[in-house]
């Protein structure tokens, strides 16, 4: 966001040409900068395309430091450009404005939320964990040969926040489970494991929804 490096920069300007800056020129110097960085991470999560879910967490982020910067009397020009692109970033992402004291999640309704479902299909021999985190997977075999033919696809990304996630068997002769479910401590990652105890290998088909 070009708007919040300019404030930033007419903020450090404007402190320069003071000669003696008080507390509160520094303070609003120091606000200047934290938003521009943050703006700089915004645009950074949409540059490496993001998921949708991540963009939301990280707008609303920059929306909270923005809202807590308006008590400094930033260059007016400056500030509304940055107001009205975070406006329009929420309207694009489905943002809805919060109350400093609003716990609840920042966007407006379940279809910008958290659901969403995986497939996944592939031969099995053996032991294998799927590791599903975001909108990639990482298969392991812990015995046996790895999996292989593997195919699947995601209606959207596993979002990085604590979600149930649900399993259904669709296809295979062993048994498939999930193992984790995402947290934090496991950077919010779902772990399936299958598990073929006959000898060759099979196929297996399941879904995941959250």
């Amino acid at each position: 966001m070009r708007q919040t490096g300019n404030l930033a920069q007419r903020s450090y300007d404007s402190l320069s040409a003071r000669g003696t800056a008080s507390r509160y020129d520094i303070e609003a110097l120091y606000q200047a900068r934290s938003l521009n960085a943050t703006a700089e991470v915004f645009q950074r999560f949409v540059h490496d395309r993001c998921s949708d879910s991540e963009l939301r967490e990280a707008l609303a982020v920059l929306q909270d430091l923005f809202r807590g910067s308006s008590r400094f009397a930033f260059d007016r020009r400056y500030w509304n450009d940055i107001q009205r692109t975070c406006d329009d970033l929420a309207r694009e992402l489905n943002l809805r404005h919060r109350d400093r004291d609003d716990t609840r999640p920042p966007w407006n309704d379940d279809a910008g939320r958290t659901s969403g479902r995986f497939r996944w299909r592939g031969s099995v021999d053996g032991e294998t964990q799927l590791l599903v985190r975001g909108s990639s997977v990482e298969s392991r075999a812990l015995s046996g040969l790895p999996a292989s033919g593997a195919t699947y696809n995601f209606t959207s990304s596993l979002p990085r926040r604590g979600v149930d996630v649900r399993l259904e068997k669709r296809k295979g002769r062993g048994d498939i489970a999930i193992v984790q479910q995402p947290s934090r401590n496991n950077d919010f990652t779902v772990v399936v494991e299958i598990r073929d105890e006959k000898g060759g290998a099979a196929e297996y088909d399941f879904e995941l929804s959250w």
